[in-house]
């Protein structure tokens, strides 16, 4: 689950309320208070009061919301999802998952499972079809199923999100590569330097460059080329 950066599109005037900035994700901000709250389906009139500090509009009947400098989720009903008690939430691409943190460390909440992973990484990501996770400098991959892909091995992580998430750049030591969005390697770790520019990927070794090019019939298949 990704978010869109929030654009007021229009000032109401609500009788009780006054003045309401709101958007097409149902947000409002009230023009004074600058607190936060959520408009009918139609736009017509607040379904929940402005009492947030902050928050994201409705995605899948969820919204994300900050009260009191703390973030939590809740359901159209103002329904408390996820108690709002955490320093940061954040929904994760698959449905039902959020990253929640607390007290510098991160665990995974899941809407009818509640929290399944515990707050013991350092480090989580979100690759799509695999989790980036990390603990003391050390990061690996478990799946959706919280099964482990690979160990903390790397001691570099980062996704890239052209055309996709679905490359990541792992390191040991000082050296570096990638894997694909299932946690695979794909391109060797045994590059000094690497850059990916529109998809594709330059890697540095010996003072020669090597790249990286998706087929354009295949985008699992990549093609070499030196310099």
């Amino acid at each position: 689950m990704y978010y869109t950066i929030r654009e007021y599109s229009g000032l109401l005037e609500l009788e009780g309320v006054g003045k309401v900035y709101i958007n097409y994700l149902r947000s409002a901000r009230g023009f004074i208070s600058n607190k936060y709250g959520y408009m009918d389906e139609n736009l017509k009139k607040l379904q929940i009061p402005l009492k947030y500090d902050n928050e994201f509009g409705f995605i899948d009947n969820i919204a994300i919301v900050k009260l009191d400098n703390k973030w939590g989720a809740i359901d159209e009903k103002d329904n408390i999802i996820i108690p709002i008690k955490y320093e940061s939430v954040f929904g994760l691409f698959k449905e039902k998952y959020y990253l929640l943190k607390n007290n510098g460390k991160c665990g995974i909440f899941h809407l009818e499972k509640k929290l399944i992973v515990p707050f013991k990484y350092d480090y989580i990501d979100d690759f799509i079809y695999t989790i980036g996770v990390g603990i003391n400098g050390k990061y690996g991959f478990i799946d959706y199923e919280l099964r482990e892909v690979t160990p903390l091995i790397f001691n570099y992580m980062k996704g890239y999100m052209h055309p996709s998430n679905d490359v990541i750049c792992v390191g040991i030591k000082d050296k570096y590569g990638f894997t694909n969005k299932n946690g695979k390697i794909i391109i060797p770790i045994i590059y000094n330097d690497v850059k990916v520019m529109e998809g594709n990927i330059e890697a540095r070794h010996n003072g020669k460059s090597v790249f990286y090019k998706r087929d354009k019939w295949d985008d699992e298949v990549w093609n070499i080329e030196t310099s």
